[in-house]
């Protein structure tokens, strides 16, 4: 079956233990916390998935531009047969 890809930018929201804010900040402003992927699982949140979600209100479509000139759109039918700005 054909389908259509699209790139977007999207807000991701991590719960984390009260008593973790301070040592989280601090490892965010050192570069050792850059995503998502870097609290999941870890001490500072209670160990499961339930602590993660993203937030779909802040979905938007990422621009030519913003993505270094690389596609945005891709239209895939057993391999690419279309991408916008490529």
């Amino acid at each position: 079956m054909a389908h259509v890809d699209f790139k977007v930018t999207i807000w991701e929201k991590v719960q984390i233990k009260d008593e973790c804010l301070a040592e989280v900040i601090e490892k965010i402003k050192s570069g050792k916390i850059q995503s998502s992927n870097d609290l999941i699982d870890t001490d500072y949140t209670d160990g499961d998935d339930g602590n993660y979600e993203t937030i779909a209100e802040t979905e938007e479509q990422l621009s030519l531009e913003d993505n270094g000139g690389e596609s945005t759109i891709e239209v895939y039918d057993d391999g690419i047969v279309y991408q916008n700005g490529n």
